[in-house]
């Protein structure tokens, strides 16, 4: 239920932004030939719940990048595998924080920018990082690990007593969920008590 609720957060907040005159400002400037600055895109980005959004040309090289500026000029290989109009999905993407340039999966959907004919796209999405997994994590009450090859591994919450696990692919990442017994025991304590409270 959480991936879906994301689903559809992704996809209707891309869509707004390919939509904002903003954007479309922007992918003017490049359908005329004008480069937009790296980081014109930041602007679009402010109060939205995004944590990538690039505008790249039609031949898929970035042009503006809310979040990652240094990638301008270059196809991102994650974010040059999301067709436009497609629902969002589960790529890697370089982000950068406190510990350098890292490689995590997001969940992002790409739209195109109408005013653009053609020339640009809107990528963006959110990035499932350490916030992400631990909001899950205390959602489900379960140990949940996102991992995968090359990716920065991310994991929150704990699993007491024999365990459950369960493993979801998520693109180029594997979500895994491990509920204890520990919290099984104690949520059927916990409903006993309740049913012997109101008998």
């Amino acid at each position: 239920a959480e991936m879906d609720r994301l689903r559809a957060d992704v996809g209707e907040s891309v869509g707004a932004c390919a939509a904002d005159p903003v954007t479309e400002a922007i992918a003017l400037q490049l359908e005329a030939g004008l480069p937009p600055s790296a980081d014109a895109m930041r602007a679009v980005a402010e109060g939205r719940p995004l944590t990538v959004l690039t505008l790249r040309d039609a031949s898929g090289v970035s042009r503006s990048s809310a979040f990652l500026p240094a990638r301008v000029g270059d196809v991102e290989p994650g974010l040059s595998a999301v067709s436009p109009g497609e629902p969002p999905v589960v790529v890697p993407v370089e982000v950068q924080n406190a510990e350098g340039v890292q490689l995590r999966p997001a969940l992002v959907a790409a739209r195109p920018v109408e005013a653009s004919h053609g020339a640009a796209t809107l990528v963006g999405g959110q990035v499932l990082d350490d916030a992400w997994v631990s909001r899950l994590a205390r959602l489900t009450g379960a140990r949940v690990e996102l991992q995968g090859p090359g990716l920065a591994p991310a994991s929150a919450g704990s699993a007491e007593g024999s365990t459950v696990r369960r493993a979801l692919p998520l693109g180029p990442a594997e979500l895994t969920l491990a509920v204890g017994s520990a919290a099984v025991d104690e949520t059927r304590a916990t409903l006993l008590r309740v049913l012997l409270t109101a008998g």
